[in-house]
């Protein structure tokens, strides 16, 4: 299953009666699905922060700011979804058709954003009083997350490893396609 579908079939769910419950719902799934009050219990420094600076104006801090504010349910599915279309909206897709003569709907670049946010995501340390933060600019895009590098540097160039902080958490959201199971080097992003 890809997409959503996936991504909620990874989570071991259960009916009883006419009940559905969540069986075992970790950190993981609260990370994914949860709503504002149960991710700040579980994870007090639990923050996000997309930002747009795209502004000549250097008093203009950003055009569009995307964080914890009580407006919207800050987990990491709705996070995605609400930042990724606006990372990629202004990258144009030529025209280009596959091997089956169906158009294609995203270039190098589309896929490059989409496994660099889906890294910055995964591979967090949620326990950090630092927050992820997103940043797009004009002629570049920025992310940071908390957490140390767990591979010596010369293996991240190399590519092929892969050492996730959370394992869970990788594995619903390429279950639910959002990412390649590739292990890539970051020179391919």
């Amino acid at each position: 299953m890809d997409g959503v579908a996936g991504i909620f079939l990874s989570v071991a769910l259960y009916t009883k009666g006419r009940s559905l419950q969540i069986h075992n719902a970790g950190v993981d799934f609260k990370l994914m699905f949860g709503r504002e009050r149960s991710l700040l219990n579980a994870l007090p420094y639990y923050h996000l922060d997309y930002q747009e600076q795209l502004s000549g104006n250097p008093e203009q801090r950003w055009t569009y700011r995307l964080t914890i504010d009580g407006k919207w349910e800050p987990n990491l599915f709705n996070f995605y979804y609400r930042i990724y279309a606006r990372l990629v909206a202004d990258i144009d897709i030529p025209f280009q058709l596959d091997n089956d003569a169906i158009r294609k709907g995203e270039t190098h670049v589309h896929e490059a954003l989409r496994e660099a946010l889906v890294n910055a995501l995964v591979h967090v340390d949620h326990l950090s009083s630092r927050p992820i933060v997103i940043i797009r600019c004009p002629d570049v895009f920025l992310f940071q997350n908390p957490g140390r590098l767990r591979i010596p540097l010369h293996r991240l160039y190399e590519g092929g490893v892969s050492d996730p902080r959370n394992p869970n958490l990788q594995k619903r959201i390429i279950g639910g396609s959002l990412s390649s199971t590739t292990k890539s080097s970051v020179t391919g992003l």
